[in-house]
């Protein structure tokens, strides 16, 4: 025969597990699916037949203009004519002022198309194929292409679709979405498309998230949640994702009004533009999901009237659970039902008042309580963060992305921040009931609920689904005359109630951690805490004999992993930290330096680089609006000087234009061209005017990217006949070739550091054009 608190006791321990279960499946659900292998059939995507065009590919950095940039682009063209699919090259010079600077290129964009036996509109699948000069972009962003050209293998074994199907493997993403810009401004498919798939990644791991719509959402999502296997989509990341400054190809199509779907795999960070992102470091579980993606919606929009108005027209408000279902309904709705939340939460409020179950100032307290909960998470975690960084260098680095696995760190944040709360409501129930710190922190939750629906209604759902279910339990308590917590029911009905928070929380904070970063963790922080408060009346109905033993494991987990996570970020020869060089010369003066754009540096750059006051004044006179914040003395080398001719130099009025043509005068891929002028200077290349930025001194600059040694025509319009002195900065990225620098071996420790200095050749040359 068992005691009412032997019964207790194991009631409370089965909720503890159904509780721990689903927070586990949560987050598990987060993981991307199983790679499938090269042995599937045909009409079946695999990230394993897929990775070899990654190996094949993405063996070494193959920026816009680079000889590895067009052996890329000639493999693409061989990877489609095995399709047989329509293949061309769009070559053209494709002009930004995007990203805060004025950019020109020579693009090369592979296109191809699928025809459809209908042929009244396209899907567009797009993929840039360029990468950074510092990295061979495994995952940024070859994984993409390989996931299209498999999607498209296992469509072309199959019957043709209605639609046809376009296929972009756009180049210069990478510096000013300019190939999406050339295709999408100039080139004749552009008219037919009717979607576009967008595939790109800022890490080398993790789910393939929707991180952007465009168009109708509603009627989109209504297509995504009945074909995508795998769905891993929120209107609350499409919704933060639009407020950063973030952009991709997506945005291009999204401007001209084309409605899409933006998909990108953001965890393991650290490699993201870095000698790391190479194959050995891609998770084929993420290619994986971003063929699915692919073959799911171009299957099911390459048989859709792409024509049609949307049948449910509108924005939504969406939510993947368990990576299984989609919860979804018409943005429309967001503020009532926000409304209709803070009138359930002042129901309940009024007859737990009016049966004595609390008081309301109790309530306010429990209000006042969680913001302070909130305040003390982000002072903690901004103290750990700080002992952290003192600790482990390699969390303080900023040159990349994320720290190496940082996972483990922002774990022991997350359980540092429940161990706060705890504590603060502990301290808060020495005044009020349970029921009176839940209804507080559910009052901060609705009015959440509320502002978010005004403001930001995609972000709605997380405050509203979870205060719903957290309200509907205490609801049902309060209904039943029992004073809470007396009878056994309550506690299953608490945690019936917590299962939205449960469900939905858990994942948004993860990835609101690997998003924001280990120094941007305030707001993943603060939603750990607010949801804890909220699920305040669960936690005290499950403290047990042992109140002390919840804290105790938190402090100590959390303790553990913060310490491992340290542990697991150090550099070493597998987790290289970034190493700032540079060689900046300009051989007609006989000058040449070292550079870098860190201060401190590194033991290899140290060697030969230092903060002096006045070598650092001179370089930077050499490279007009480089960040330098070392340098040291070099060899000047005999290197090719760029090379200006005039090609014509006429006057209309009081308007004089000149007209150049401007190179390296060596394989270099970039050139900066830098304009010193007292009168206003318009800028024209490839007969499109574009704003030279303006720095300092009068100094205007333009970059030109593609194969500098062919050279590009500029024309220079300014007003009157004053002098322009004209400086040519020639841009490669092959420090570590020329072994007459005397540069000592850099350590496998260190690697190129993601930045436009990273193992940088620079030759200046100078001209007054009287």
């Amino acid at each position: 025969m068992t005691t009412p608190n032997a019964d207790r006791r194991r009631g409370d321990l089965v909720r503890l597990g159904l509780i721990s279960l689903v927070v586990i499946a949560a987050l598990a659900a987060q993981r991307p699916p199983a790679v499938v292998p090269s042995a599937a059939p045909l009409e079946a995507v695999s990230a394993e037949r897929a990775s070899h065009i990654v190996a094949t590919l993405a063996a070494e950095p193959h920026p816009t203009g680079s000889a590895a940039n067009h052996a890329v682009r000639d493999g693409l063209l061989a990877a489609l004519s095995d399709l047989d699919l329509e293949t061309e090259v769009q070559r053209t010079v494709a002009v930004s002022e995007r990203f805060g600077g004025a950019t020109a290129a020579l693009v090369e964009n592979v296109l191809g198309r699928v025809p459809g036996h209908q042929g009244d509109a396209a899907v567009l699948l797009v993929a840039h194929y360029d990468s950074v000069p510092t990295g061979p972009g495994a995952a940024d962003n070859m994984a993409a292409v390989a996931a299209i050209l498999e999607a498209l293998r296992a469509i072309t074994s199959g019957p043709p679709l209605a639609n046809d199907v376009i296929v972009l493997f756009s180049d210069a993403e990478e510096i000013g979405l300019l190939g999406a810009e050339a295709f999408a401004a100039e080139h004749p498919w552009i008219a037919d498309v009717g979607l576009v798939i967008n595939l790109e990644a800022r890490g080398s791991s993790g789910p393939s998230v929707l991180v952007e719509t465009s168009g109708p959402s509603h009627a989109l999502m209504r297509a995504f949640a009945d074909v995508v296997p795998y769905p891993n989509a929120s209107s609350l990341a499409t919704a933060v994702y639009e407020l950063l400054p973030n952009d991709t190809d997506f945005t291009v199509f999204a401007e001209r009004g084309l409605p899409g779907f933006n998909f990108a795999f953001i965890h393991d960070a650290a490699h993201y533009h870095t000698p790391r992102d190479a194959l050995d470091t891609l998770s084929l579980r993420s290619l994986q999901h971003h063929a699915e993606h692919v073959l799911a919606l171009t299957r099911h929009f390459g048989d859709a009237d792409l024509g049609a108005p949307a049948e449910t027209p509108g924005e939504a408000v969406f939510v993947d659970v368990l990576r299984r279902w989609i919860v979804r309904y018409p943005q429309s709705f967001a503020v009532p039902l926000a409304l209709a939340t803070a009138a359930l939460w002042l129901a309940v409020a009024l007859v737990a008042r009016r049966r004595g179950f609390v008081r309301w100032r109790d309530v306010a307290f429990g209000a006042g309580a969680a913001l302070l909960s909130g305040v003390l998470v982000v002072a903690l975690g901004i103290g750990l963060v700080a002992v952290l960084e003192a600790a482990q260098p390699a969390i303080a680095e900023r040159w990349i992305a994320a720290p190496y696995r940082v996972e483990t760190t922002m774990a022991g944040l997350a359980l540092a921040a429940l161990a706060c709360t705890w504590f603060v409501a502990r301290a808060a129930r020495l005044v009020a009931t349970p029921l009176a710190l839940g209804l507080g922190g559910a009052l901060v939750w609705t009015v959440l609920a509320v502002a978010s629906a005004q403001f930001l209604p995609g972000a709605s759902y997380l405050p509203t689904l979870p205060v719903l279910g957290a309200l509907a339990a205490a609801g049902a308590i309060v209904m039943s005359r029992a004073r809470p917590g007396a009878a056994s029911w309550h506690a299953w009905v608490l945690t019936a109630g917590a299962l939205p928070t449960l469900l939905l929380v858990p994942p948004f904070i993860s990835e609101g951690f690997i998003a924001l970063g280990v120094h941007l963790a305030a707001p993943a922080l603060v939603l750990t805490a607010l949801a804890a408060w909220l699920l305040t009346p669960l936690l005290d109905a499950l403290r047990g004999p042992r109140p002390w033993l919840l804290p105790v494991l938190l402090v100590g987990a959390s303790t553990g992993m913060l310490v491992a996570g340290a542990q697991r970020a150090a550099f070493s020869d597998r987790q290289p930290a970034p190493s700032h060089a540079a060689y900046a010369t300009d051989p007609g003066a006989g000058v040449a330096y070292f550079v870098g754009p860190h201060p401190g540096g590194d033991e290899w750059s140290r060697a030969f680089m230092d903060e002096a006051p006045a070598t650092l004044e001179a370089a930077r006179a050499l490279l007009p609006g480089t960040p330098i914040a070392r340098a040291g003395m070099a060899p000047v080398l005999d290197l090719p000087a760029p090379v200006v001719d005039v090609l014509a130099d006429t006057h209309s009025g009081d308007e004089r234009r000149r007209t150049l043509r401007v190179g390296a005068g060596r394989d270099a891929i970039q050139l900066s061209v830098h304009v010193r002028t007292i009168a206003p200077l318009d800028v024209v290349v490839a007969n499109r005017p574009i704003r030279g930025t303006l720095l300092a001194d009068g100094w205007h600059t333009l970059r030109l990217h593609g194969p500098m040694a062919e050279g590009m025509t500029i024309e220079l319009i300014t007003r009157g006949d004053e002098p322009l002195e004209v400086v040519l900065v020639a841009v490669s990225f092959d420090l570590l070739t020329y072994s007459d620098l005397g540069l000592p071996p850099r350590p496998a420790h260190l690697m190129t550091a993601p930045s436009r200095l990273g193992d940088a050749v620079l030759v200046r040359r100078t001209w007054t054009l009287e």
